[in-house]
């Protein structure tokens, strides 16, 4: 299984942003709650890695 660490920040607009270091900046999104984040996290991280699959490109492998 490979793991893709999640950066979580808070923003000026009380909207939690969020990143994926090791895909930035490909990988990337918020919500305006910690739920929606989370929620969008993963529908963001998920649609990346099947475009990346659907065109044959390498994915980094995770640093951490």
């Amino acid at each position: 299984m490979v793991l893709y660490f999640e950066k979580f920040h808070k923003n000026s607009d009380n909207q939690y942003e969020v990143s994926f270091p090791d895909l930035e900046p490909y990988a990337a999104t918020y919500g305006d709650t910690l739920e929606e984040a989370i929620h969008s996290a993963h529908d963001s991280l998920t649609g990346y890695l099947l475009t990346e699959e659907d065109f044959h490109e390498e994915v980094p492998t995770p640093n951490r």
